[in-house]
């Protein structure tokens, strides 16, 4: 899967997820800043709760590692339970609001 490399303010990339050679799914990166990207991934129902979700932010977490990225941000709702889990085990800080919003941010370092 590609990764945010060379992504400038406003750009976006999106890639497809495949399982057995059959599309699950999308991943979609968008770039806030120099240093932040936001990230989302779609998966069909099929594969959800199948640790594919947490596969491919492992997957995207070390690729954005060897990009100018500091963060990886995440919005969702408070009311997408699968994925909180998922960002929580990837290391990211939750941060809720403002209303149902729900932000996840993983922190690559300095």
């Amino acid at each position: 899967m590609p990764t945010p490399t060379g992504l400038a303010g406003g750009a976006q990339l999106t890639a497809a997820v495949r399982v057995d050679g059959r599309v699950c799914g999308g991943i979609r990166w968008y770039c806030i800043s120099t240093e932040d990207v936001e990230r989302g991934i779609w998966l069909a129902g099929s594969t959800r709760r199948c640790g594919f979700g947490g596969a491919v932010l492992g997957l995207r977490i070390d690729g954005a590692a060897t990009t100018e990225a500091r963060r990886i941000v995440a919005r969702t709702r408070v009311d997408n339970g699968p994925a909180l889990p998922v960002q929580g085990r990837a290391g990211a800080a939750i941060e809720n609001g403002p209303g149902p919003e729900v932000s996840a941010v993983i922190e690559l370092g300095p």
